[in-house]
């Protein structure tokens, strides 16, 4: 049986959820879930930097938050962490590298009439000058980050921390 004494909402509702789901869960998909509320502390005990400071050293995979102040906005992994940051807010990365920003640039009211594929939006005058600002934004961003090796723990942290901080750019609708 999952014991922990940890008090994170998913821990507590694991704890409350019944006595089946956590008796009966895979033992390597539970060791990542144990993982999680630890995870997230050392994320969030990070000070966090400016994006466009990042600098070396860092981890080369995890998960990274972006925040305005207290504000968290979006959380995201991957398995090459100070590149990834970079591309965010890079001024010259398209809408497949800086997709934070695009997403921020099509939340943006300016934009709401705007339609069409990416790679025509990017070049839409009213919206590609909106994608820049979002990516100069970005780079103003506070990010923290975690080292996270695992694939499948990488992919769990990012859905916990998106969950319990509600970032509002995150989606994990399938295409």
């Amino acid at each position: 049986m999952l014991v922990v004494a940890d008090t994170s909402p998913f821990i507590a509702f694991l704890k409350i959820a019944h006595v089946d789901i956590i008796t009966n869960m895979n033992n390597a998909f539970q060791r990542h879930i144990e993982a999680l509320p630890g995870l997230f502390d050392e994320l969030m005990k990070m000070l966090p930097v400016k994006a466009r400071m990042v600098r070396k050293p860092m981890p080369a995979c995890g998960v990274y938050l972006f925040s305005e102040g207290s504000n968290h906005i979006y959380v995201g992994r991957t398995d090459r962490m100070q590149e990834r940051l970079r591309e965010h807010c890079r001024k010259g990365s398209t809408h497949f590298s800086a997709s934070f920003a695009f997403l921020l640039a099509k939340d943006d009211p300016t934009c709401a009439e705007i339609k069409g594929p990416r790679a025509v939006l990017e070049k839409h005058e009213v919206f590609g000058e909106v994608f820049r600002k979002a990516k100069a934004r970005v780079s103003e961003m506070d990010v923290r980050f975690v080292r996270v090796d695992d694939p499948y723990r990488q992919a769990l942290l990012e859905i916990y921390v998106s969950v319990t901080l509600k970032t509002p750019h995150n989606s994990f609708k399938t295409h």
